[in-house]
């Protein structure tokens, strides 16, 4: 019989260990050598472009070259100009990744880019590359995005439900005994409004940049928009889609703001103005603003403003698929990186570091931990203003905002406040619905189109609407509007058969 000799058995081995550390040395050298995927990421910004943006894009790329083999190149656009610079790019297959978008009126057209083919759909990718995004998001906020059954944008974590109201310069509501915590309605708001006014006449009342005041006082705030506010429904708890700009409740509340446009309340240059209403009180033009409102927001918007404002609440948090889906992220359907994409977004939804960089900058340069606490923090301050170099302050647009650190001053518990505030909210009977323009693109993009001609001017006050208003509904009407009401209708008709509507009743 042969036998195997001890040194027949030490060459074997060797060679066994040669072949192995051979093929770890490729593996590395293959790694070494892949080439590193270029991505570009455009996102809004609600103030000025950072100045120290290029020195935070640099920190980022250590963190993606090292996990995903990839650098990221970070491009800001004010508010103002967002909604058309985007469409720009998609429309001309410019150089363009990631993006962000949503449903926010006004700022962001997420329905029509997918029902226009313009998005990359996520299911897959989600599926192989972002098993971290399914795991911190889940399924119910994952699949409110869905549009012809395909998830194309990926909602960002914070909150999901909005209270509406306003921000007030604390400062002016203690100098003319105005008490924030009482007003409670529309005529209240009015009256500390007269207030400041007489006292303050070159001081005005603004709205958040790229929306109206209707878009935060009218139907959104109170019933369901469904989200583009083309057919929407006056109670939350019924599934009758109308018309909102043939009803009264419309007609009323443009005849109110006309009123307080013409008695010098707000700011007359709401129409043209191009800052957003953040700069605009840091300039002491405005002392207040329409604001979306969350556990979290009074701290932000002290933080934001430079100055005490008070935030007041008149119309109570409801959950509908307008905020969830807000904000979101999306892959443009051109984009050759999508893989590397999924990759670098599912870092923005698990990686602490990359998501603390993207929120408040560099630690050390824009922001220090406070003694004693790895995650509460105070912003390190050029001038007396509390500004800095990257004075973004947008949380809840960079992915999981529950990764994030937390500003001295706030809860220690702030995101268990949001977690809570999402579970409990009250929820629109067709949260998880998203309309389908592709049926009736044509009238879709004609309506759109009217809405926005008449909507900066109509809707904050500038025209008179028992002379506007009728032009602008007649215009609807030969567009099409009632086809897109009788559409929707359709499609949540059948929406509501097909999926188990779970509610929270609406206090009467």
């Amino acid at each position: 019989m042969y036998r195997k000799t001890p040194l027949f058995a030490a060459v074997l081995l060797s060679l066994i260990l040669f072949q192995s550390c051979s093929n770890v040395i490729n593996e590395k050298t293959n790694k070494n050598n892949e080439t590193t995927t270029e991505l570009k990421l455009s996102f809004i910004t609600f103030s000025s472009i950072p100045k120290d943006l290029d020195l935070v894009n640099a920190e980022i790329n250590k963190i993606t070259k090292e996990k995903i083999n990839a650098t990221i190149k970070l491009e800001p656009i004010i508010s103002s100009e967002y909604s058309q610079q985007i469409n720009l790019k998609l429309n001309s297959n410019e150089n363009l990744d990631i993006f962000l978008t949503g449903t926010l009126s006004g700022l962001f057209d997420y329905p029509i880019l997918a029902s226009k083919g313009k998005l990359y759909p996520l299911d897959d990718l989600i599926k192989n590359k972002g098993e971290g995004i399914n795991s911190a998001l889940g399924n119910e906020y994952l699949n409110s995005s869905k549009i012809h059954g395909k998830i194309y944008g990926i909602p960002t974590i914070k909150d999901m439900a909005t209270e509406h109201g306003v921000k007030i310069e604390k400062e002016l509501l203690d100098k003319y005994k105005i008490d924030a915590q009482k007003i409670k309605n529309l005529e209240d708001l009015e009256e500390a409004m007269k207030t400041i006014h007489d006292n303050e006449p070159n001081k005005y009342f603004g709205i958040m940049g790229g929306t109206s005041i209707v878009d935060s006082l009218g139907v959104a705030a109170f019933g369901d928009n469904l989200v583009d506010g083309y057919g929407v429904l006056m109670n939350p708890n019924e599934l009758k889609v109308v018309d909102y700009y043939e009803t009264k409740e419309y007609a009323d509340l443009l005849k109110k703001i006309r009123r307080w446009y013409e008695l010098g309340y707000i700011y007359p240059d709401i129409v043209t103005n191009k800052e957003n209403d953040v700069l605009l009180m840091r300039e002491n033009k405005l002392y207040g603003a329409t604001a979306y409102i969350n556990p979290i927001t009074k701290y932000l918007q002290k933080k934001s403003v430079g100055f005490p404002v008070e935030v007041v609440t008149i119309y109570p948090a409801i959950k509908r698929t307008s905020t969830i889906t807000n904000f979101m992220w999306a892959i443009p359907s051109y984009s050759k990186n999508t893989e590397k994409a999924m990759e670098f977004l599912n870092l923005m939804y698990t990686d602490k570091d990359l998501i603390n960089l993207l929120d408040y900058g560099i630690e050390g340069t824009h922001y220090k931990k406070v003694k004693d606490s790895e995650e509460i923090i105070e912003r390190i301050s050029d001038n007396s203003t509390g500004e800095n170099g990257y004075n973004l302050d947008q949380e809840y647009m960079f992915g999981n905002e529950f990764l994030s650190h937390i500003w001295d001053g706030n809860p220690k518990d702030i995101w268990g406040q949001i977690d809570f505030f999402n579970k409990n909210a009250e929820k629109s009977k067709a949260t998880g619905f998203l309309f389908d323009a592709t049926p009736v693109m044509v009238e879709y993009t004609e309506v759109s189109r009217i809405v926005s001609e008449y909507k900066p001017a109509l809707e904050n006050g500038a025209v008179d609407p028992d002379k506007v208003l009728p032009e602008f509904i007649s215009r609807l009407k030969v567009a099409g509007i009632d086809k897109i009401v009788s559409e929707k209708q359709k499609q949540l008709d059948k929406w509501a058969k097909d999926t188990p509507i779970k509610r929270v009743a609406m206090p009467q």
